[in-house]
């Protein structure tokens, strides 16, 4: 402030009160200094330092849109000031107005190259879906003017955590957050980057510590709940979800978090109930449209969710998840042929789940697709059912197909499909555990023209006929160990040998609604002149449960279920029957041909009195029908009492059984 040297009176003590007021901003004493600013600017209305800080003071105060007009009028009288620009832009960025911040910023930077806030702030207005390298490179230009700035240093951590880079983010974000064991900021991104490098219990801790410190902090709280890992919701992120709603009852995203941790949980009713008030806040929101339709879904209200999902596409036509719960609906009691078309909507889900490269153009489905490459796309047990629809592929191509299958199924594809090439899954992986698919090599040196999803076999299928398939057991077990296994089995004594599978390997409170629980085939699993044979991954806790219900399962000696498919199809094949839950146990055995009892309705709800793909398979629970574990475990009695009479007594045999229990 320009002041000459013998002030009168009037412009010391204006100099004073300015002195003052600096004092008091300066020791965050904002609205005390506000207060003098404005006694201050009704003397010199047009002073630029003074209105720059009054209008900077108002936006800490909360009042963005008021401090903003002051802030302006000083760049009118003294367009030069670097920090004035500086100040204009945080203000824009506050009001939502990134390109007038961007524009301010870039002045800052232009007047005072040497400044590093500038760049800083230009960083932090990036774009973190296209724009995250350029934000890096105007960050780094701010690190080399200002190496020891925490703020420059913290926006790299950011950046590169928003950029996907979690292995280089993690230690500087760290860093950041022992200095700043409170800050909302650095807590959300450090939370992110821990969960994305496999941490979730030390990602739910800092996130927490985030919230108590920044209680009205949204964004922490939808980052707790929305971590993505598989099967770890537990009753504490279910109270947080509460918590959060109670922070924030009216910010739908809370709502939304909150739904979809109820949908992950296993609680569609409650998952319903907070899509509704989500919806009733924002109704376009295309992730709890999602949620709320799953909610509807799993509660098997079918004439509501094709209601809800006509008006989720409105609000979204172009949804493909949407379309995709549609297709659901549709296999249940609508068009099966529409629902096919739908069905084809999933290719945007397929490809976010691993980032593809190299890929070959995808075929149509019409005309001759020349050397094509039948890809890969979900898990073992899909793969299988969707290659039950591989011989109507062969009748249409001229050259025998390129086919994609996880590693452990390339040898029994192989032996049912000699006429084709089988690869493994083409996945790069990578040094943080992670990966992505790369064709390039395959393309080349199969001189590969076209692609086509190893999950669009049934709707080229469908195209000609919606009729279920008839064919029973195309995949060809290895011939030596289903010898091997029979000759096991045989040992056992003469009783009928069941195969079971009760759970999957990857359970989760979402799945465990579709699984019986041991108390529900209690009655199933003490069959007389049945042996069952254990068919899971070795699970102690599940194992001491069975041996504790006075249920007697063997496992097979040796066998691997996860990693030996080929031992696991084998021995399979070499059973009387198999009983399983929704998981590849089931589709391996009815691809086996051994009669199949599905402890739940048939693959993708498509018929109700066998499945669609198998007719060896029968579902217990009918396409639209609600998932109960005791009705499941009796019907399931039921059809195995039924099957047993209708095979007629076992091959009896003069060696003595050999149990060997669990």
């Amino acid at each position: 402030m320009a002041v000459d040297a013998s002030p009168t009176p009037t412009e010391a003590e204006l100099l004073r009160q300015f002195s003052q007021a600096v004092s008091l901003h300066g020791a965050g004493q904002v609205a005390a200094a506000a207060a003098i600013y404005e006694q201050i600017l009704a003397r010199i209305p047009n002073h630029p330092k003074v209105c720059d800080l009054y209008g900077t003071a108002l936006f800490q105060l909360g009042a963005p849109a008021l401090g903003r007009p002051y802030v302006a009028r000083a760049l009118a009288q003294k367009p030069g000031l670097a920090l004035t620009w500086n100040h204009l832009g945080v203000i824009d960025q506050a009001l939502k107005n990134n390109t007038a911040a961007s524009n301010a910023f870039r002045c800052a930077a232009i007047i005072e190259p040497s400044n590093a806030e500038p760049y800083i702030n230009l960083a932090a207005l990036v774009d973190a879906e296209t724009l995250t390298a350029a934000g890096l490179r105007l960050n780094s230009f701010a690190l080399v003017l200002a190496p020891h700035s925490p703020e420059a240093i913290l926006r790299q951590g950011i950046l590169l955590q928003i950029g996907g880079d979690s292995e280089a983010a993690m230690p500087i974000l760290s860093s950041c957050w022992q200095r700043q064991p409170g800050n909302a900021e650095i807590a959300m991104h450090l939370g992110r980057c821990l969960i994305a490098q496999g941490h979730a219990d030390r990602s739910r801790q800092v996130l927490r510590t985030g919230i108590i410190c920044s209680p009205n902090s949204v964004e922490l709280a939808t980052s707790l709940l929305n971590r993505k890992t598989d099967g770890d919701v537990t009753s504490s992120d279910i109270a947080w979800a509460k918590f959060a709603t109670i922070l924030s009852p009216g910010h739908p995203q809370t709502w939304v978090s909150r739904s979809a941790t109820y949908v992950n949980s296993g609680k569609p009713e409650a998952a319903l109930a907070a899509s509704i008030r989500a919806i009733l806040l924002q109704p376009n929101d295309s992730r709890n449209l999602h949620n709320f339709i799953m909610g509807i879904n799993t509660t098997h209200s079918t004439d509501l969710a094709r209601q809800v999902i006509a008006w989720a596409l409105i609000l979204a036509p172009d949804d493909d998840e949407v379309k995709l719960f549609l297709s659901d609906i549709e296999f249940r009691t609508g068009d099966q042929r529409y629902a096919w078309q739908l069905w084809e909507h999933r290719g945007t889900r397929v490809l976010s789940q691993l980032q593809r490269l190299n890929m070959p153009p995808f075929w149509s489905g019409s005309g001759d697709p020349g050397n094509l490459l039948v890809i890969a796309e979900q898990g073992v047990g899909d793969e299988i059912v969707f290659l039950s629809c591989l011989p109507e592929l062969l009748e249409q191509v001229s050259t025998p197909p390129v086919i994609e299958v996880d590693q452990r199924l390339v040898t029994m594809v192989k032996r049912s499909f000699p006429e084709v090439e089988v690869i493994p899954r083409q996945i790069v992986h990578t040094a943080d555990g992670g990966g992505y698919f790369d064709y390039q090599s395959i393309t080349r040196s199969a001189a590969i023209d076209q692609a086509f999803f190893c999950g669009s076999l049934p709707w080229l299928r469908s195209r000609r006929t919606i009729a279920p398939l008839d064919r029973v057991g195309f995949l060809r077990p290895d011939p030596e160990q289903v010898t091997h296994w029979q000759d096991w089995l045989h040992s056992l004594g003469p009783n009928h040998k069941v195969g079971v599978t009760l759970r999957t390997a990857k359970m989760s409170l979402y799945r465990a609604q579709n699984h019986c629980r041991l108390e529900d085939v209690i009655k199933l699993l003490q069959q007389p002149g049945c042996d069952f044979i254990n068919l899971m991954p070795v699970n102690r806790a599940d194992d001491a449960a069975m041996i504790a219900a006075g249920v007697t399962v063997l496992r097979p000696p040796g066998l691997d279920p996860w990693n030996d498919l080929e031992g696991l199809v084998a021995l399979m094949a070499a059973l009387d029957v198999v009983i399983s839950a929704r998981t590849a146990n089931c589709a391996f055995a009815a691809a086996v041909g051994v009669p199949t009892i599905r402890l739940a309705q048939g693959f993708m709800h498509l018929r109700d009195d066998r499945d669609y793909f198998f007719a060896n398979c029968v579902p217990v629970l009918g396409r639209n029908e609600r998932f109960n574990g005791p009705r499941v475990g009796a019907l399931a009695h039921q059809i195995l009492i039924d099957m047993l009479a209708e095979m007629g007594p076992s091959q009896s045999t003069d060696r003595a059984p050999s149990r060997s229990p669990i």
